[in-house]
């Protein structure tokens, strides 16, 4: 199986929309304010759903949401797996509180690190290792 982000980026090359190999040093703001822009609508068509409780339209516009946020990753030229598992491992690290609400970060916990994930990724793309 494909990673969603190699889906949603066929996606992109099929309509002609940006999807650069590497990460893009600064982001235009015009494509920056699209991708907000759809964003916002396919979360305020979640929200609906949700409100609605219809299971369907929840599970359709969650899936909706999550493509256009990968997409949004593909523009900028990002892969989404390596800040995926920095992300998982960093939430593995945590432990269920005791009232069943928002996870604990125990003293030994450590945070993601996008910005090393990042820095990392720009270095593989230099041929830098």
């Amino acid at each position: 199986m494909k990673s969603l982000d190699i889906d949603v980026r066929e996606c992109h090359v099929k309509f002609g929309t940006e999807a650069p190999a590497t990460p893009v040093q600064a982001p235009d703001p015009s494509v920056m304010d699209a991708r907000k822009k759809l964003i916002t609508e396919e979360f305020d068509e979640l929200m609906i759903e949700l409100d609605a409780r219809n299971m369907v339209g929840i599970i359709s516009e969650c899936i909706d949401l999550i493509y256009v946020c990968v997409g949004t990753l593909v523009v900028l030229g990002v892969p989404m797996m390596p800040f995926w598992k920095d992300i998982q491992r960093s939430n593995m690290g945590k432990e269920p509180a005791p009232d069943g609400g928002k996870w604990i970060k125990p003293s030994d916990w450590i945070p993601s690190n996008p910005k090393l994930v990042l820095h990392r990724l720009r270095q593989l793309a230099r041929g830098q290792e």
